[in-house]
């Protein structure tokens, strides 16, 4: 009979707590930063090469992600862009190491237009990823 008495409450107590309502924890995603290196060169062939990386706040490589690189006239001696400048516009994918590379081909620049340029390229971010952008302007009489 003790053991009876005994298990009574512990069944009681067991059957207490199912009834009880299961709580979640609370659930706490974290991002991190992100940022693009970009640097812009004058081809040999008149062109400007585009390289860059994208690494996230530790300075680690973000591979197989997409950055969008807009080219624009610009006028890079006040570092401004000149509206409705847009020249070209294109999608590149980082390589394992977290890098890429553009090559646009350029052209003499409608009369009175700038000859200067800017690039903006632009990562989107991802669910563990905040995006983020760089620009540089390119200045033509600089260029070597």
């Amino acid at each position: 009979m003790v053991s009876v008495r005994l298990a009574a409450p512990s069944i009681a107590l067991l059957v207490w707590l199912a009834t009880i309502p299961a709580s979640a924890q609370p659930i706490v995603v974290v991002r991190s930063e992100s940022r693009l290196e970009l640097d812009v060169r004058r081809g040999t062939d008149g062109a400007l090469d585009v390289s860059g990386a994208l690494r996230d706040d530790l300075g680690a490589a973000l591979s197989d992600r997409d950055v969008a690189l807009e080219l624009s006239r610009a006028n890079a001696h006040d570092r401004e862009h000149v509206r409705g400048s847009h020249v070209t516009t294109r999608s590149v994918h980082t390589s394992s190491e977290g890098t890429f590379t553009a090559h646009f081909p350029t052209s003499p620049p409608p009369e009175g237009a700038p000859v200067d340029y800017v690039i903006d390229a632009t990562y989107e971010g991802d669910a563990e990823h905040v995006g983020t952008r760089a620009t540089r302007f390119f200045d033509v009489d600089r260029a070597h």
